[in-house]
C-alpha cells in the first residue's frame, strides 16, 4: 500500500469514529532559535516557494497535511482550533524566545506556567482550494508570528541595546542573534504581567481570557499509582506467564490494528 493511499485508509478510520480529533503541526517541526540550518532553509522557502516575507519567530507552514484532512474530512469535522502556545516561569513571565524553549525535564524541575491562544475556526470557512489554503495557512502563521514577536519585544530587551537587522524587505540577518542576549524588560508582578501580555495581542485576536488553577503532579499521583500497579502486577505477580501474557497482548493488538487498517476499511 503506498503512503497516499495508506494516509487516506487512516482519514477514513477517523471519519467512522463518533467524536473525532486530529492535532496537526503543519511546520512539520519545532521551531529551535538555536538550529541556524532549520531557519535557513525556512526562510528559503518563504521566499523561493512560498513568496511570501519569512517569519521572525515560527517556521514556514506547509499545505499538504492539512490539505489532505479538508478534503477527505470536510463534512466530518465541525471546527478547526488555531493554537498558540507561549512558555513562562512560575511567576507567569514569557519564556524568552531567542533561547530553545524549556523540556519535558525543565517542568519536572521546577513550576511553570502556559499561556495558550486558541482561535476558534468553523470548518466551512477554510477554503479547500490549494492556493487558497496557502494563503489562509500563512496568515494563519503571521497573525502568530506578530503576536509572539510583540510579547517578545515587550517583555525583553537586547542586553546590548541591539536591534535584529534585516538585509532587505524579505530576509532576515539571523547571524546576528547568534551572539544576541536578551534580558527582561518588565518587573515580575503578576498585574504587570497579565495586563502587558493582553496588550501583545494583535488586532485579529480577541481577549477573551481564561486563568486555569494550578495543575500540580500530586493530583494525578494515585492514578499513576493504579495504571502502574496494576501493570507491574500483571507482569510478575503471575510468574513466567505474566510477562509472557503482556507481551502477546501487545503484539496481538499491534498486529490486530494493521490487519484492521488495511483490510477492514
Amino acid at each position: 500500500m503506498c503512503k497516499a493511499s495508506y494516509r487516506t485508509s487512516v482519514l477514513i478510520f477517523y471519519m467512522n469514529l463518533f467524536i473525532t480529533w486530529m492535532v496537526i503541526y503543519p511546520e512539520g517541526t519545532r521551531y529551535n532559535p538555536w538550529k541556524r540550518d532549520v531557519i535557513k532553509q525556512s526562510q528559503k522557502f518563504a521566499i523561493e516557494k512560498a513568496g511570501i516575507k519569512p517569519f521572525k519567530h515560527v517556521l514556514v507552514p506547509r499545505r499538504r497535511g492539512l490539505q489532505l484532512i479538508l478534503n477527505q474530512m470536510h463534512d466530518c469535522l465541525d471546527v478547526l482550533y488555531d493554537v498558540t502556545t507561549i512558555f513562562a516561569d512560575e511567576n507567569g513571565y514569557p519564556h524568552d524566545h531567542s533561547i530553545p524553549a524549556p523540556g519535558l525535564t525543565n517542568w519536572l524541575l521546577k513550576p511553570r506556567s502556559l499561556y495558550i491562544y486558541l482561535k476558534r475556526i468553523p470548518i466551512k470557512q477554510i477554503p479547500t482550494e490549494s492556493h487558497l489554503i496557502c494563503q489562509w495557512l500563512y496568515e494563519r502563521y503571521r497573525i502568530k508570528d506578530d503576536f509572539i514577536d510583540n510579547v517578545q519585544s515587550r517583555f525583553y530587551k537586547p542586553l546590548h541595546d541591539q536591534d535584529n537587522q534585516c538585509t532587505n524587505d524579505n530576509t532576515i540577518d539571523y547571524e546576528d542573534n547568534i551572539v544576541m542576549n536578551y534580558v527582561p524588560r518588565l518587573s515580575k508582578d503578576l498585574p504587570t504581567i497579565k495586563q502587558n501580555f493582553l496588550d501583545c495581542f494583535t488586532n485579529e485576536m480577541t481577549k477573551h481570557c481564561l486563568e486555569l488553577e494550578q495543575f500540580r503532579l500530586f493530583d494525578v499521583l494515585p492514578y499513576a499509582v493504579l495504571f502502574y500497579g496494576i501493570t507491574i502486577y500483571w507482569i510478575v505477580g503471575f510468574s513466567w506467564y505474566g510477562l509472557l501474557s503482556y507481551l502477546a497482548v501487545g503484539l496481538f493488538g499491534t498486529i490486530g490494528g494493521h490487519l484492521y487498517m488495511h483490510f477492514a476499511i
